[in-house]
């Protein structure tokens, strides 16, 4: 049976590779995320510069359509989509990493409310410019800016359009728009100042996302594995896998004097006078079991009937009015136990309890 006791018997007792498994995958996890920041795991600094650009639909103010202009005063968004359109072609983005070098990336983020985290709908657009030099960002998102405001006041239909914030670092992640002032790493009228580099981010959700599979992944894979094989380890694997109590728990060569006594007070309260002791396979201690309870006043003792070997165990059985199960760690397979729950049900006889004997 899979339930939270089966977890945690499997926890405890595969914790050690549990544990191997979690951290291997939590390396994993931090070395994704340093590889998939852009494909190679680059330790050299990285600066961020970012402007804005703020315009004004045609028509302001005016009716649906001037013309045969539409007016974008009904829907901004679509002006704000033409500009950052622009600012990522071939003759504005293009032309500037030709000139800088291909390892400046260009984004043109949304402005995000950072307390919702939702897109914030503004007449401003904005460029990003991550460089590994300082003045090369700077001078990068400038010169974006610059550009779209001049081919997009010849090819947008809109009525005003400036550069409203000039190139400066700022230290906020370049997919997000920052705010101009306060992320501002440098004063609005230096374009030469000097920033901290910031070191290579980690994904804190591509960690944790790696840490939940290794885990959960597994603990759920060494439970699975403890279902399947089904081998009694412990007292509570034949309560949770067979569902019988256990009267006794006996170490290696126990004399089983406590499973005598735990047998003689059950079967003198349900006034049982005829005892079966079984056992999956023969390598189960049933004999030494039988030979102790045997010694019991009024009671009658049959066995030890090994499950998994008699062909008859069925009607064996029915000799006596309870089943008292005898196993011993590890040493019925899966399919022994499955046959000797056969054999128990198939006779119908009620099973008292099992006594449970370790390696140790």
């Amino acid at each position: 049976m899979f339930n939270f006791s089966t977890v945690c018997e499997s926890v405890r007792r595969h914790w050690i590779p549990i544990a191997i498994i979690t951290a291997v995958c939590l390396l994993a996890g931090v070395g994704s995320s340093y590889l998939r920041s852009d494909g190679t795991v680059d330790a050299s600094p990285k600066y961020t510069a970012e402007a804005a650009v703020y315009a004004i639909g045609y028509g302001y103010g005016e009716q649906n359509h001037i013309g045969d202009s539409y007016n974008y005063q009904q829907n901004e968004t679509l002006m704000s989509n033409d500009i950052r359109r622009i600012m990522v072609s071939a003759e504005v983005a293009g032309e500037v990493r030709a000139k800088y070098g291909s390892d400046v990336t260009i984004t043109v983020p949304w402005w995000y409310d950072t307390k919702s985290n939702s897109t914030i709908s503004s007449r401003y657009v904005f460029v990003n410019v991550v460089a590994s030099d300082a003045q090369t960002a700077l001078d990068a998102a400038q010169e974006i800016a610059d550009k779209t405001v001049e081919i997009a006041k010849d090819r947008v239909p809109i009525s005003y359009i400036e550069v409203a914030e000039p190139a400066t670092l700022t230290s906020t992640d370049a997919q997000k728009a920052g705010d101009w002032g306060s992320n501002a790493l440098v004063s609005s009228s230096s374009t030469t100042g000097q920033a901290t580099a910031s070191s290579p981010s980690l994904s804190v959700k591509n960690i944790v996302i790696f840490l939940f599979v290794g885990l959960a992944g597994s603990i759920v894979l060494f439970a699975a594995w403890d279902i399947l094989s089904r081998r009694v380890r412990s007292a509570t694997d034949i309560e949770r896998l067979l569902d019988i109590p256990v009267l006794a728990h006996l170490a290696a060569g126990d004399s089983g004097e406590v499973a005598a006594s735990a047998v003689a007070a059950l079967t003198k309260r349900s006034n049982i006078e005829s005892l079966v002791v079984v056992g999956a396979s023969s390598r189960d201690e049933a004999p030494a079991v039988v030979e102790r309870i045997s010694s019991i006043d009024g009671l009658s003792v049959t066995g030890p009937v090994f499950l998994a070997q008699d062909d008859k165990a069925a009607l064996r059985l029915q000799e006596g009015q309870a089943v008292l199960v005898v196993l011993r760690e590890g040493a019925s397979s899966g399919r022994q136990i499955e046959n000797a729950l056969s054999q128990i049900k198939i006779a119908g006889t009620p099973v008292l309890g099992a006594v449970f004997v370790s390696k140790k």
